[in-house]
């Protein structure tokens, strides 16, 4: 992978961005869909024991901070994070650990975006890196999904060969997987 990249794309271009908070990433992810009340986010704390399901936005942007995880779906069940319990997926979330892949990539963000564009056409909507170095998480989003058995399995199969084909973690690809949450964007 990190020969065909490095020989295959050119980094010198960096691309059109902006920061943003982390309240205005969460506000992208959830949209609309959850003013309502009746649809659940979960928050995950640091030992991936001790969940938290919200039922608003706005007591989601409140008590984020307290936690280490998210999962970018939403579900219709307060103590469940299952894929049965769940009802939308809002964002197609990739990995990528640079320092443990074996690849010895060391990628910037903006690198590793133009990485992501040229293989597979089109941009991401949101790149981060967590507390780990080298490591980072990128986010498309999605027009919500609907949570079906067979859609699940489209969206996994769907992500396991974008996956693929960027060099990110094929194993962090599951519709309700956690996680990290950004620490600045």
């Amino acid at each position: 992978i990190k020969e065909r990249q490095m020989a295959s794309f050119s980094f010198d271009a960096v691309p059109l961005h902006e920061m943003i908070t982390v309240n205005e990433f969460y506000n992208d992810v959830f949209r609309t869909y959850m003013q309502d009340g009746k649809k659940k986010a979960f928050l995950v704390g640091k030992d991936k024991e001790k969940s938290f399901s919200v039922r608003t936005l706005e007591r989601y942007l409140q008590t984020q901070r307290k936690f280490t995880y998210f999962t970018p779906a939403l579900y219709w069940h307060h103590k469940k994070r299952t894929k049965e319990h769940m009802l939308w997926i809002m964002e197609l979330t990739l990995e990528f650990d640079l320092t443990k892949d074996g690849t010895n990539r060391n990628y910037s963000a903006f690198q590793l975006f133009n990485v992501i564009r040229a293989e597979l056409g089109f941009n991401v909507n949101y790149i981060w890196d967590t507390n780990t170095e080298g490591h980072y998480a990128v986010s498309f989003l999605l027009h919500p999904l609907g949570c079906s058995p067979k859609s699940i399995y489209l969206y996994e199969a769907i992500a396991k060969r974008m996956a693929i084909l960027v060099g990110a973690d094929v194993s962090a690809v599951n519709a309700n997987n956690l996680y990290r949450k950004p620490t600045g964007l």
